[in-house]
This record gives structure tokens, C-alpha cells and sequence, in this order.
């Protein structure tokens, strides 16, 4: 019978794996060899406070089946294991998500949640290897526990910082950065709950930042409140979410001219010139939800998740569009009458959320493919692919049909009749279904050089270890210049 020194290294973690933090350090003491792994498993990525979330039905089966530390119990845990020997523990800590709730709860006495606040402040010091540190409900702070924030500025090699929740926290955060010894690449700060703001916090860092992400606030102008903000030049990548922004004052493409990538998600503009053209020439992909501002400089990658302006499209000329037939009808105004600048640069396009089923693909998604086969997409689409984002349902568990169940030969013919029919440059079709707990995708590819009897396009199925590959390589297509 192996004993547990025999085992191998990953069997070793899988065990590990299965266990609680609190399970993993005490099996840990049995053998020295599974100690070391332990210590790296448990203390790398450290969770404290964490939330199950009802629509994960598996944390709620782990929760109702094994016992639990509530959140404060598992930060004194944590903290009084680390603090029992900080220079063996507290160096292997890279990753921190401190969940502070667990300070706002009514039924811990005050004299508990400052003992375990104490506890917290006398830990960071020691982890001097931590990069990554997600601090949610940040607003659940009490003003006596606020010293926290003082230790977490004392860090030194921070690369990642997320605040979430911020809410009246806000004077706090905005002295943490501007005290923060780190400097970070990547800022996240979410759930301003509306409160106005200027990029002035980040200016100590605008050297450094390379990507920047802000939710739930109302952007002013950068020189409206605390001084003169300079540009972030080093930024490229920018997420912005559930904002208002005093157009024409904010100008992203301003303060991030060198951005590439941009997320805007139900970004609103609040001025008399709220339909302000928006010129951001620096970008390279663009994902839009709801309303955003209109960019009027061509995009290679554009993702339209809801709400689009159809008529940007033109001038962003995308060559990589993604969108769900079912919220966007891109074709039925005016392109049959001569207007499809829109698609001119077009060659890759993915819609998602549109995946062929018994139900949905030849009576809504054949129609949506002739009606993109009547514009010039005909002769000039080099590539199309269907797909299903991952998505639950109200049970917790992947909905929609399994794209698995179906014959590869109703697929191979659905590709064959789209090449054939539709779109007579394409040159691969994909049909891939990302809810199901192991993706499924089917990818075929025409040979040039063959067509059959009838004279129908002749294909080969891309073999799945180089669907990777693929994928990008689509994604990354370059814009085919006259």
C-alpha cells in the first residue's frame, strides 16, 4: 500500500484540492513532503471572507455537506497561522481577496471585528511578495478599522489592486492610491454608488498603469476637482462600466491615447452635446454595451452586446465583428438599396448566443444568414462562426441544447450548404458551444482545390488541437487595405 511520500507531485495537489484550507494544513503535518505542497496550495492564493453565490450550485452542496469558517473566523485562522511564523508563511502569498463585509456585520461586537481588523494590520506588513489584492465591499469599513488601508499602502510590490464597492469609502481609496508605495499596472475601482470623479487619484501612477477599470461613477473633467490631471499615456486597456461622463469634457481617446483595447459598458454622456463623434484612433478592439459614446476611427475588433448604433459601424470599418443576431438586426435598413458600407471591411464574423439547435436554426438563424448573404459579405466574408456563450439557468446548470448530442453531420452539411449557398469566399465555419461544462466546437475548412459532383464546396474538419490556433489567428486578422 503507497504511502502518501509515494505519491506523485500532482496526485498530491488533486488530494489537496479537494480539502479545505483549514483539512489541507492539518494533513499537511503528517508527512513533510505534502507539508511543502500544502503551504504553496493554501497560501498562494489566499480567499478570506469569501461570498457563495446562489447560482453556484456546487459551492451551495459544498456548504450545506461540509463545515464551514464564517468569514471572521477564517481571517483569524489565516492570521494567526501566518503570524505564528511569518518568515516561513508569509513570503508565499502572492494573491489576496479580502472580502469586508465581515467588518459590517451587526452581530459581531465591536470589541471582535477591532481584534480581527488588529490581526489583519499586523499581517500585510509581512507579505512583502504580494502582487495581486482584491478588496470588495470595501464600504462595510468601519472608520476604526481604516488603519487597514494604512498597511495596504506600506506594500511595496503590488502590481494588481482592486477595490470594489467603494461607496463612501471614497475619500479613503483616494488616499491609498495617492500613498501607495506600490505601483501597480492594473487599478480597479468599482461601485462609486454615482459619485463624482476625476482621474486625479491615479495621477501618481500614470507612468506605470496599463490597464484601468472604473464602475458605478459620474467622470468630470480631470481639471474640475484636485488640480490639473495628466494624460496615462502607458494605459492600454481601458474598462469603464455603469458611468456618466460630462461630454465633451471627458475625452477618453485624451487621457488614453494609447489605448488598444476598450470595454464600455452602459457608459451615458450627460451634456448638450451628448452626440459628440469621438475620434480614438488608437484603438484596436472595441466591446460596447448599451449606450456608449460614438468612435469614428476605424476598429479592427468590434463586439456589440446590446443596444448598438448600426450606423458606427461604417466608420469604424471592423474586420473582426462580433454580436447576437437576436438583440441587433444589422442588415434590414437600407443595405439591400445600395448602403452596406457598413460590412465593406468585414471578413471574420462570430455571432454569438445564436447556436443552431432543432429549434433555432432553420427558422431564425438560415434567415439571418441570407439576409447577411445579400449584402457584399457574399463575396468578401472569410470566415463564420456560431457559437453559445457560457450561460446558466435558473437551476445553476448550463441550458440549451448540447451542441455534443448532435451528429458532426449535421454540421459538416450546414457549413458545406453556408459556404456553398451564402457566402462564396468563406474560406471556415465554426460552430462552437462554450455553456456545456467541456466546450464543444466544430471547425471546418475548405480545400480550394476540390468541389464534389454537384459542385458544392469540398471541406475538412480542423482537427480540435488546432482549434486554438485558429481561433486566434481569426481574431487577429489584419485589415486587407485596396
Amino acid at each position: 500500500m503507497l504511502c502518501l511520500s509515494e505519491l506523485p507531485h500532482d496526485v498530491l495537489e488533486a488530494i489537496l484540492e479537494q480539502l479545505t484550507p483549514q483539512e489541507a494544513l492539518q494533513l499537511s503535518r503528517t508527512n513533510k513532503r505534502l507539508n511543502s505542497i500544502a503551504i504553496f496550495h493554501v497560501l498562494h492564493d489566499v480567499t478570506l471572507g469569501e461570498e457563495l453565490e446562489p447560482s453556484d450550485p456546487q459551492a451551495l452542496s459544498d456548504h450545506r455537506t461540509r463545515t464551514r469558517l464564517s468569514g471572521r473566523e477564517q481571517l483569524v485562522s489565516f492570521a494567526t497561522f501566518v503570524l505564528s511564523n511569518t518568515a516561513l508563511y508569509a513570503h508565499h502569498i502572492r494573491s489576496l481577496v479580502l472580502t469586508l463585509h465581515i467588518f459590517g456585520h451587526s452581530a459581531d461586537s465591536i470589541a471582535e471585528v477591532r481584534s480581527t481588523s488588529t490581526l489583519l494590520v499586523q499581517v500585510l506588513p509581512h507579505v512583502r511578495e504580494l502582487r495581486r489584492l482584491r478588496i470588495l465591499h470595501a464600504d462595510h469599513l468601519r472608520p476604526r478599522d481604516e488603519d487597514i488601508f494604512d498597511a495596504i499602502a506600506a506594500l511595496e510590490k503590488l502590481d494588481y489592486l482592486h477595490i470594489g464597492n467603494v461607496g463612501q469609502k471614497y475619500e479613503c481609496c483616494v488616499a491609498l492610491l495617492s500613498r501607495m508605495r506600490s505601483s501597480p499596472s492594473e487599478i480597479v475601482l468599482d461601485g462609486f454608488a454615482a459619485r463624482a470623479l476625476t482621474l486625479e487619484p491615479f495621477r501618481p501612477h500614470h507612468n506605470t498603469l496599463r490597464r484601468v477599470t472604473i464602475g458605478g461613477a459620474i467622470m468630470i473633467d480631470p481639471n474640475f476637482v484636485g488640480g490639473p490631471c495628466d494624460t496615462f499615456p502607458r494605459v492600454e486597456s481601458v474598462h469603464i462600466k455603469d458611468t456618466i461622463m460630462h461630454m465633451p469634457s471627458v475625452d477618453l481617446s485624451t487621457l488614453f491615447p494609447k489605448a488598444r483595447h476598450a470595454t464600455l459598458h452602459n457608459v451615458h454622456s450627460r451634456s448638450a452635446t451628448s452626440d459628440r463623434r469621438m475620434r480614438w484612433a488608437s484603438l484596436d478592439s472595441l466591446t460596447v454595451t448599451g449606450a456608449s459614446p460614438m468612435i469614428v476611427t476605424p476598429v479592427r475588433n468590434v463586439t456589440f452586446l446590446r443596444y448598438p448604433v448600426r450606423q458606427s459601424l461604417a466608420s469604424m470599418r471592423p474586420v473582426v465583428l462580433s454580436y447576437a443576431p437576436a438583440t441587433l438586426d444589422l442588415v434590414r435598413y437600407g443595405d439591400r438599396e445600395g448602403k452596406p458600407a457598413w460590412c465593406a471591411s468585414l471578413r471574420y464574423l462570430h455571432l454569438y448566443d445564436a447556436l443552431p439547435t432543432d429549434t433555432f436554426w432553420e427558422p431564425k438563424l438560415l434567415p439571418q444568414l441570407k439576409d447577411l448573404a445579400s449584402t457584399p459579405l457574399r463575396h468578401t466574408l472569410k470566415a463564420l462562426c456560431v457559437s453559445r456563450r457560457p450561460q446558466a439557468n435558473a437551476t445553476g446548470q448550463p441550458g440549451g441544447h448540447d451542441l455534443s448530442e448532435s451528429t458532426p453531420v449535421l454540421w459538416a452539411w450546414l457549413a458545406r450548404m453556408v459556404m456553398t449557398e451564402y457566402f462564396t469566399q468563406l474560406e471556415y465555419a465554426g460552430f462552437v458551444d462554450a455553456s456545456q461544462p467541456e466546450p464543444v466546437a466544430y471547425w471546418y475548412r475548405r480545400i480550394h482545390a476540390d468541389t464534389d459532383i454537384a459542385g458544392d464546396a469540398v471541406l475538412e474538419k480542423v482537427p480540435q488541437s488546432e482549434v486554438p490556433d485558429l481561433t486566434r489567428m481569426l481574431e487577429n486578422l489584419q485589415r486587407e487595405e485596396a
